[in-house]
């Protein structure tokens, strides 16, 4: 990965050094225990940050959000675009929002 970003003149020089990890290593696996849900079932949760291509995917998804427009009203950017699109919802007085507070979701 880091030789044909460096040989292949697509990017900055700067941006090829910083996209090229020096240290790679494995992404991280952890095991999180559902103690919830009979039968004790695991949920992976990988962190990919050491990976060798976490960088150039976090780059390549930045590039991909900011040249195509999100066309989804199916999903929000954060709690400040939830709530510019819920106040563009008739929503009728007798119905009430709440929402939930997740502790440790991933441990």
């Amino acid at each position: 990965i880091k030789d044909f970003i460096e040989n292949n003149c697509i990017i900055h020089p700067k941006k090829a050094k910083y996209l090229s990890n020096t240290n790679p290593a494995p992404p991280i696996f952890k095991p999180l225990i559902k103690t919830h849900k009979e039968g004790n079932p695991i949920r992976p949760v990988i962190n990919a940050i050491p990976s060798p291509s976490y960088k150039i995917a976090k780059y390549i998804n930045t590039l991909i959000k900011n040249n195509i427009s999100n066309t989804s009203t199916a999903s929000c950017k954060n709690s400040k675009d939830f709530i510019q699109k819920l106040l563009l919802q008739n929503i009728p007085k007798r119905h009430l929002l709440t929402t939930i507070d997740v502790e440790n979701m991933y441990g």
